[in-house]
């Protein structure tokens, strides 16, 4: 179960400010911060038109595509970051293992 906070056009908010909506929603359980932040989420029994008069009923949850975006760049640089730091250690192991190799030796 998670809190969010709703603005007038239903997008999702992780910090409360006056006019939000406060929603406890399991919906949302397993999404990253990341993602909840870029969701528009209508709760059941409500309505949010779009400004181009289109009309959309709760319950919904739908993903806007910069979220998308974000999260995968978000993802891939943690990835970047994980390899870097492992050959960093494998280096330093290596290291180590060679100047060990010199003491036995």
């Amino acid at each position: 179960m998670r809190e969010v906070y709703l603005d007038s056009d239903y997008m999702c908010h992780l910090e409360n400010k006056s006019g939000y909506m406060i929603v406890n929603t399991d919906v949302l359980d397993g999404y990253s911060e990341v993602a909840i932040e870029n969701i528009r989420f209508i709760p059941q029994g409500r309505i949010w038109i779009h400004p181009n008069g289109r009309i959309y009923r709760g319950q919904l949850i739908q993903v806007q595509n910069s979220a998308v975006d974000v999260a995968v760049r978000r993802q891939s640089s943690i990835d970047n970051e994980n390899m870097m730091a492992l050959d960093d250690v494998a280096e330093l192991v290596e290291m180590v293992y060679q100047d060990d190799l010199g003491v036995i030796g």
